[in-house]
């Protein structure tokens, strides 16, 4: 006997062509869980966020003119307390205020209204302040601490024509004969300053 041969019989699929009114079926994607609101993000530090110190009524408008320098004074009652000079350029204005630091308090000691704007501050010993202002003038006040208030002694156009004001004031440390024109006693003392808008250096004797 001989073997018989198995048929195979091929069988084609053919798809149904879609018709003109058909839509076309697409294929849904699953959508993403979403994350419950309430469930707290990980791996997100928290951010924390600065302190605003609150606005005082009446205080000094700041300006990026301000200047600050320690005061060389015998008035301090605490060693930990330091005395300093702060110009307001805004107000026309500098404070002399005591500043303890063990305690972290602070207290205006004496107010200087100011002619003009004030642009630089030198002091020229325990009781005097040379303030430097915008018009180009200095103004020399007598901050004595045993004197209720300070006083204005004098005032002069430094820097004549200036509209930027007083940049600089400086003490010359062993001026040259060469530079002074002759030789200075132990007594004098000389300044040297400078406005932001003039190219002149001038020298001053005290």
């Amino acid at each position: 006997m001989q073997p018989v041969e198995e048929v195979v019989e091929v069988v084609e699929v053919l798809k149904k062509p879609r018709g003109e009114g058909d839509d076309e079926e697409e294929e849904e994607e699953p959508e993403p869980p979403q994350e419950d609101e309430d469930e707290p993000k990980k791996n997100k530090k928290p951010v924390i966020m600065p302190p605003v110190a609150p606005l005082l009524v009446g205080r000094p408008e700041p300006s990026v003119r301000d200047t600050m320098i320690e005061l060389k004074t015998s008035a301090l009652i605490q060693s930990s307390s330091t005395m300093l000079a702060v110009s307001c350029f805004n107000n026309k204005q500098v404070l002399i205020c005591n500043v303890d630091i063990k305690t972290r308090t602070k207290k205006i000691i004496r107010t200087i209204d100011n002619k003009q704007n004030p642009t630089f501050l030198y002091q020229i010993d325990e009781n005097h302040l040379l303030v430097g202002t915008f018009g180009g003038k200095f103004e020399i006040w007598n901050i004595d601490p045993e004197q209720e208030t300070p006083t204005i002694k004098q005032v002069f156009d430094a820097h004549p024509g200036s509209q930027k004001g007083i940049s600089q004031i400086l003490k010359l440390e062993n001026p040259s004969p060469m530079i002074i024109g002759d030789k200075a006693s132990e007594d004098c003392h000389f300044l040297v300053s400078a406005a932001a808008d003039k190219p002149e250096i001038l020298i001053w004797r005290l």
